[in-house]
């Protein structure tokens, strides 16, 4: 029989609407769709970095882009796959029957043979580079694996393919690849060059980009079968050009109009100040070295640092060309408190221009600041002013890195060193930025092994990286460098030495550099003693007696309530604030808001007398506060130092006279949650007095040295210390079970196998970049007196709700800002499975007429009684505005 394969083609189709069978999308529109807008991508988004990372010619980088964003589904062409399709569009299966497609096949398995992988095959049958065939197999985030052979598809599993017609078949990929082959202008398959492991990365990204985007029925709608869909030219160009303008992207922060090199007066202009001489030091070796790659910064607490990461990362981005920045920090309360500072940086550089903008956390729209630019329409092309705007494709986690200025957790980061699905995005969006880490110190060893593995992969890129520390160790500093050139064996690796303080480390090519700088002239002399917990109350009394705040750091949630509310009871006359992770998301913001407003550079004697602070980590890292006097939980040295830094943090504030020399009491508590080996040591350091910044480094250094001669150490210290190396090896190796691959250096290797996972990997430890275990969140709910139900909170008591009535979408926007995550006791290993399953019952039970909204059946409640009691697990669970959330084990509340 003969077949017009110049008609079939045209009648393949890509994608269908369940619901309407006369809507449909034929694979050649879906092509020439991924491939106009890809196009546009490369021509009008992408920046200098990220065509430096693909490491091609600007003709090189648009041909192969667009080959595999016409070819991408080619897969989709196949016996199998029409079969499959069709059957929710029977005119197109009665088209292509009369055409002689023969639909009576029998197929062998076919989940063996997915579209991605099929297109990958049928690329490779056809002289494909593997490198750019891998690419087209990874469009749907997840590259083949090595069990799968992508190039025996075609043998394996040719029935899939083929059917019973395989001549006829053949000719119809013909056909596409010649389509292909014409849209990318090349002649020939094999002109396509070979390009490295890196560089796929960022292809393969650029195209699941391209391919969403194009799927999406907003910009490129299905289409009617009765439309005269055969006539391309009418259609094209004006199809994408219309989806493009109504996607209205921004274009890359046009950094190249900004100077190469920055001065003094530059400095005072942008930050309303005159640098100092920390970012002195940063603004002269960023303006001097002109292939700087890593730039590490160690200085003392409050001595400017996010400033002068800012003036360097400006001169990176204008030597570069890069599209923006990505500034990463350890928890959302310091992303929130460093959000204003970037904004106010970006809205003098976007006066002319728009730029895209996001907080990347998981309260992020609690955030006022980012309410207030996420709620502002995008301008027009045409209009003139400042503009800071929150694109909505940007929303969700894979693509929130592609905004031009991000700021979140350092999460985000480590969650790009993850074998996950469609990492390649967020590889595309890092490349093209400067990369600023905060409190780098502050990572534990399994962090630290994604923080090192997504160094290795930046350095590859050639991307620009900036980290931020008061208190790093030698060796960790070095451990850094090292990820970043990519020396992961100990023959290659620098072991450079230099105790200076403040410090700057930088490598210039291959070449590692360091530069002492000159220590600010103020110096903070603290008086150090110990204290046992059964005394804060009376050692209280004697200190507060004029007034003054004071900042009371302990090491778990659980300590923190029970001395905020022992405080609450015996200072009636202060203000007790107890600040931990275990509040609901409003609580917790508007606590961070409060701290800045009665503790920030701006807060007057007023709002701070008489105000007694209970905290747990949350308040040791980056957020600007002062207290006038400090008691902290014994913890590891560099820790210590970085509370310390929140003691007489702003020079020249007036102070009660009994609190005008810093004060820090060290809690004598047993009960601790760090390396013993560590608080050994810490203990063994510290001294009546610690000089800030004078003593910094050499506290540091020494706490976590390991050189020690047998005779230094008596034999239960130096088991102590063995034990801690272990440790941290032990961490080390079990993040790296989840880790991707070191970037390979040849030009041979493919993606295929790049995201493959341990078998013994269970999917609630997939998306874990922190060693805390897994994390359950919940939006907690109480019982009123009149079968109602409202939030616990009183910041919602207005909306009362009903188990029997489904929430209307305006009450459900609320509800969800609650949301908390449940306590260590109840998501360790040993329990979480059981409270997961008894939060289920319990949900199934009382919540099913929720549960049948789409958005309301990914949560989880919990339903405290009218008394705010609620069982799980063997716990009982209360919560409180002024304490959050309280978990006691039944038998110990009984015995109260």
């Amino acid at each position: 029989m003969q077949y017009n394969t110049s008609e079939l083609v045209k009648l393949i189709s890509a994608k269908s609407d369940i619901n309407n069978p006369d809507l449909w999308l034929p694979l050649w529109m879906h092509a020439q769709d991924t491939a106009g807008i890809i196009e546009k991508l490369v021509n009008r988004w992408i920046t200098r970095p990220v065509k430096t990372g693909l490491n091609l010619s600007d003709k090189e980088i648009k041909q192969t882009a667009v080959f595999v964003a016409m070819l991408h589904d080619i897969g989709k062409c196949t016996a199998l796959f029409t079969d499959k399709i069709t059957r929710y569009s029977p005119r197109i299966r009665s088209l292509l029957q009369q055409g002689g497609i023969n639909f009576n096949n029998t197929f062998l398995d076919p989940s063996k043979s997915p579209h991605a992988i099929v297109s990958q095959a049928i690329l490779l049958n056809n002289s494909c580079p593997k490198g750019i065939a891998s690419i087209v197999g990874s469009h749907h985030g997840k590259p083949p694996e090595i069990s799968e052979f992508p190039e025996d598809q075609l043998d394996i599993y040719s029935y899939n393919c083929y059917g019973k017609q395989e001549s006829l078949w053949l000719d119809l990929w013909n056909k596409f690849l010649e389509m292909g082959k014409t849209k990318a202008g090349i002649d020939d398959i094999a002109q396509l060059p070979v390009i490295s492991q890196p560089a796929q990365v960022l292809l393969s990204g650029l195209l699941i980009m391209a391919d969403w985007l194009a799927s999406n029925t907003e910009y490129f709608p299905l289409v009617n079968i009765e439309t005269d869909f055969l006539q391309k030219d009418l259609i094209y160009p004006s199809r994408v050009d219309e989806a493009w303008n109504k996607l209205n992207l921004s274009k890359p922060w046009e950094t190249e109009t900004l100077s190469f090199t920055l001065d003094e007066s530059d400095f005072e202009q942008l930050f309303g100040f005159e640098p100092n001489n920390i970012q002195k030091a940063v603004i002269d070796v960023t303006n001097e070295q002109s292939s700087l790659g890593i730039l590490i910064l160690e200085a003392q607490m409050g001595s400017g640092k996010t400033e002068a990461a800012f003036a360097a990362a400006q001169i990176l981005a204008s030597r570069n060309g890069s599209g923006g920045f990505f500034l990463g920090l350890p928890t959302q309360a310091t992303a929130n408190g460093i959000f204003p500072r970037l904004i106010k940086w970006a809205e003098k550089h976007s006066s002319t221009m728009e730029s895209s903008v996001k907080l990347a956390h998981g309260a992020a729209y609690l955030n006022a600041d980012y309410q207030d630019i996420l709620f502002k329409e995008k301008q027009n092309d045409d209009d003139i002013g400042s503009s800071l705007y929150v694109h909505h494709w940007f929303d969700g986690n894979k693509k929130s890195l592609l905004a031009d200025f991000v700021v979140g957790t350092v999460d985000q980061l480590l969650l790009a060193a993850l074998k996950q699905k469609h990492v390649m995005l967020k590889h595309l969006g890092l490349v093209a930025k400067v990369v600023i880490i905060d409190e780098v110190h502050s990572y534990d060893p399994f962090m630290n092994k994604y923080l090192d593995r997504m160094l290795t992969w930046l350095g590859k890129y050639g991307v620009s990286v900036i980290l931020l520390s008061a208190t790093l160790p030698e060796k960790r500093r070095n451990g850094l460098l090292n990820a970043y050139f990519g020396n992961n064996t100990p023959g290659e690796q620098y072991n450079t030495s230099n105790h200076s303080y403040p410090l700057l480390s930088w490598t210039e090519g291959n070449e590692i550099c360091h530069k002492s700088i000159q220590a600010s002239d103020y110096k903070l002399s603290i008086i150090c003693r110990s204290l046992e917990d059964t005394n804060i109350t009376s050692f209280l009394h004697e200190n507060l007696t004029d007034g003054g705040c004071v900042g009371i750091i302990v090491n778990t949630v659980k300590k923190a309530q029970l001395l905020g509310k022992q405080l609450s009871e015996e200072f009636q006359d202060h203000e007790v604030i107890v600040f931990h992770s275990q509040f609901d998301a409003i609580d917790r913001i508007n606590i961070e808001e409060k701290l800045i407003k009665c503790l920030g550079k701006s807060s007057t004697p007023e709002q701070r007398n008489n105000l007694i602070v209970v905290g747990t980590q949350v308040l040791e890292q980056s957020l600007d506060i002062d207290f006038d006097l400090m008691l902290t939980d014994l913890c590891p040295m560099d820790l210590l130092l970085q509370r310390i830094g929140r003691l007489h943090r702003h020079p020249n504030r007036v102070r009660p006279n009994h609190l005008s020399k810093a004060k820090c009491v060290i809690l004598t508590s047993r009960n601790n949650i760090y390396d013993k080996w560590l608080l050994k040591r810490t203990n063994m350091l510290l001294s009546d007095k610690i000089t800030l910044p004078d003593d910094i480094s050499k506290l540091v250094q020494e706490t976590y040295r390991e050189d020690f001669a047998p005779e230094e150490l008596t034999p239960e210290l130096m088991a102590d210390l063995e034990q801690y190396k272990k440790n941290c090896i032990s961490s080390y190796e079990k993040a790296e079970h989840n880790c991707i691959e070191l970037p390979k250096n040849t030009r041979t290797p493919t993606l295929d196998g790049w995201l493959d996972r341990s078998l013994s990997l269970k999917d609630l430890s997939e998306a874990m970049v922190r060693d805390s275990g897994p994390s359950i969140e919940v939006i907690p709910l109480q019982m009123c007196d009149d079968e109602g139900i409202k939030v616990v909170t009183a910041n919602d008591q207005n909306l009362v709700l009903r188990l029997t009535h489904v929430p209307s979408r305006e009450e459900i926007s609320p509800l969800l800002k609650h949301r908390l995550r449940l306590p260590f006791a109840l998501t360790h290993g040993g329990i979480i499975m059981q409270t997961i399953e008894e939060l289920e019952n319990q949900n199934k039970q009382l919540f099913s007429q929720w549960h049948t909204d789409k958005i309301l059946r990914r949560e989880l409640f919990l339903l405290f009684d009218a008394q705010n009691s609620y069982s799980l697990c063997g716990f009982n669970l209360s919560y409180s505005q002024d304490f959050g959330l309280i978990c006691t084990k039944e038998q110990e509340n009984g015995e109260r």
